[in-house]
């Protein structure tokens, strides 16, 4: 089973937001949250992952049954946030050009993060950038 995924870091070093996919098995029992790829992150994530574990929070949005469905939504997600160009965003790309990808018209995923923005995300976002100044 594949799944599409939300990591939210509550730092200061990155940007609050990762979305990715993986198997379920992987997110859920071996605590996996994301391998950015980006120069700019990807030593960083590591890095807090490795020091600071408790700072990252990973929540499967939805399950698949194929790698390419999970790679398809996770396409959606990151083309509907804008993620390359969005600075809450880990992600420096909206899975442009990847082969693999096409277009799934399921909204269960932007569902769920619309609900979890205003009572999850956000609460944790302010708290973290009112710490900050």
């Amino acid at each position: 089973m594949y799944c599409t995924y939300l990591t939210v870091y509550s730092g200061n070093k990155l940007p609050p937001f990762y979305i990715g996919h993986s198997t379920v098995d992987k997110v859920k029992h071996k605590n996996y949250h994301g391998t950015p790829l980006s120069k700019e992150y990807s030593k960083f994530f590591k890095f807090e992952e490795k020091l600071n574990p408790n700072m990252f929070k990973t929540k499967i949005l939805s399950i698949y049954s194929t790698r390419t469905e999970a790679h398809q939504n996770e396409k959606k997600l990151l083309q509907y946030f804008d993620a390359k160009n969005n600075p809450m965003y880990i992600n420096k790309h909206n899975a442009d050009g990847h082969p693999t990808f096409g277009w799934v018209a399921e909204a269960k995923e932007l569902y769920l993060l619309k609900i979890l923005w205003p009572v999850v995300l956000l609460p944790n976002v302010m708290a973290k950038n009112s710490s900050i100044h």
